[in-house]
């Protein structure tokens, strides 16, 4: 055990940029094919997980309905009734590009 401690020390070393690059470039493909599924309406996952972690969307579970089954609520987002009519045109524009 010793020499292959020794041996993957070695190789951090001298291939420590490269180590650092490769994993940087799969970040950045698995970002890519996330986005791209998230935005062409592939995985509605994708696009859930784009939301929470780029729009401030969160899920909270509560059961105050004087039921025990708790439910899902989205957060996050304005309610249509609080944005103006402008404010809503913009928005529904961007889904027609």
């Amino acid at each position: 055990m010793p020499t292959c401690r020794r041996a993957l020390s070695r190789l951090r070393k001298h291939f420590r940029a490269a180590l650092d690059r490769g994993g940087t470039e799969a970040t950045t493909k698995v970002a890519q094919s996330l986005f791209r599924m998230a935005t062409e309406g592939n995985n509605v996952a994708a696009a859930v997980f784009w939301m929470k972690a780029r729009a401030g969307w969160s899920e909270r579970h509560r059961a105050d309905h004087g039921f025990n089954a708790p439910f899902a609520v989205i957060s996050g987002v304005p309610r249509a009734d609080d944005l103006s009519d402008d404010e809503l045109a913009r928005i529904a524009g961007r889904g027609h590009r």
